[in-house]
């Protein structure tokens, strides 16, 4: 069975893609949220983090992905907050 799923991309686009410059989580965090994170880990070196842990069995590399996976997460129930009020 497929589970239910609410996909906030699809709503996010249809409700700011005229007045941001593009969908991505972090455009629309910095455009409705206010947000600009620092110190984060770029997507792209987290598979060399993870690599790095697999490695050395040190969980150090891992915070930065837990950290960035946490943010990821506030922001997108931050997101479903603004759709709410965007369409209430």
């Amino acid at each position: 069975l497929e589970k239910p799923h609410f996909d906030i991309l699809y709503f996010a686009r249809r409700a700011w893609r005229e007045r941001v410059p593009d969908c991505r989580l972090n455009t629309l965090e910095k455009y409705l949220l206010g947000v600009e994170r620092k110190d984060d880990v770029p997507s792209a070196l987290v598979p060399d983090f993870y690599e790095t842990y697999m490695r050395t069995r040190n969980v150090g590399p891992l915070i930065p992905i837990i950290e960035h996976n946490k943010q990821d997460l506030i922001t997108l129930a931050n997101i479903f907050s603004k759709l709410h009020e965007e369409w209430e």
